[in-house]
């Protein structure tokens, strides 16, 4: 296991356990407020970070696990917040 600071790493470990907490602000804060999900479970698409956080009160219902992090095409690396 290495040591090194690995961002990436760090938001998939937050985000595992805000899920397993089931701990929606610690969720919802992982996301930028302009965050735009297309899913096709159910509803189509979540345009913000009210609509991420509704989703994710509702109870938590995963039908699938599936994780997207933006990463620089140019660089490999993660890209973090914007705001």
């Amino acid at each position: 296991m290495t040591t090194d600071h690995n961002p990436a790493t760090e938001v998939l470990s937050a985000y595992a356990a805000a899920v397993n907490a089931k701990d929606v602000e610690a969720f919802v804060a992982l996301y930028d407020e302009d965050v735009h999900v297309y899913d096709t479970w159910g509803t189509w698409e979540y345009n913000g970070i009210e609509a991420w956080r509704a989703m994710a009160a509702s109870g938590w219902r995963i039908a699938h696990e599936h994780t997207s992090l933006p990463i620089d095409m140019e660089t490999g690396k993660l890209i973090t917040r914007t705001s």
